[in-house]
């Protein structure tokens, strides 16, 4: 049953995304989409010559996530043609084809455990992105408080690496003698340290100190020249 009683007189329609913590869901009293989308029940949404996706994405209509933890209404637009190419601020919605497709729950670049599936997830506060997305100072606080929570909670391989890394910048070791780890998280892992690592250093005008770290990171991060221009990742 809808949240707000004046929609509960609309079709919720499964778009059939096959995912076994959640359904997703649309939700629309409009007449035509209502007719078009019950002409597709059955036919997989990514099929070719499909018309709910093109439909839903000019219709804009509410999505609803259905879960055993809870519930999530979205009212919005879609982020598309008619919110200026970029997402609406505040509560939205993607779903990403080429993710889905593959048959995974996750993108692989997050560590959740084998047998285990995500089902919601808490973001802390950002000590380099404000809640809308923009750029801000350095937060040194929110950035220890996060540190605090992966220490306890995080992957122990990631939050050794990382460690690791740390210990070896402070005792002024060239990265010639640092052996970089040979999975998927653990080069994260270096590349965050010392993204967290340089960002820390400009805030705090070590210049000496980031010297050192651009060092590492031209040997461990191949995207350093581009981060050097932007914001860094400092949040995990």
């Amino acid at each position: 049953e809808a949240i707000r009683e004046e929609e509960r007189g609309a079709q919720l329609f499964d778009m059939g995304l096959d995912q076994p913590q959640l359904r997703f869901c649309v939700r629309t009293a409009d007449p035509a989409l209502i007719s078009l989308l019950r002409s597709q029940c059955g036919r997989p949404l990514w099929a070719d010559g499909n018309p709910a996706m093109p439909a839903i994405l000019a219709a804009h209509p509410h999505r609803v996530v259905l879960s055993k933890l809870g519930r999530i209404e979205v009212y919005q637009k879609i982020g598309g043609p008619d919110t200026g190419g970029v997402s609406p601020e505040g509560p939205h919605t993607h779903l990403l084809p080429k993710l889905l497709r593959t048959g995974r729950t996750h993108s692989a670049n997050t560590p959740i455990p084998e047998g285990l599936l995500p089902c919601a997830c808490l973001h802390p506060e950002n000590p380099v992105v404000d809640p809308l997305g923009r750029d801000r100072a350095f937060n040194t606080q929110s950035f220890e408080r996060f540190q605090a929570i992966l220490r306890a909670w995080g992957p122990a391989d990631y939050v050794a690496i990382k460690d690791a890394v740390w210990k070896a910048l402070d005792a002024g070791a060239p990265p010639e003698s640092f052996r970089p780890p040979n999975t998927r998280l653990g080069r994260a892992a270096l590349r965050n340290a010392l993204r967290q690592s340089a960002r820390i250093a400009r805030h705090e005008d070590c210049r000496q100190g980031l010297k050192a770290i651009e060092r590492w990171r031209e040997r461990f991060d191949r995207q350093a020249g581009a981060a050097s221009a932007g914001p860094d990742s400092a949040g995990d």
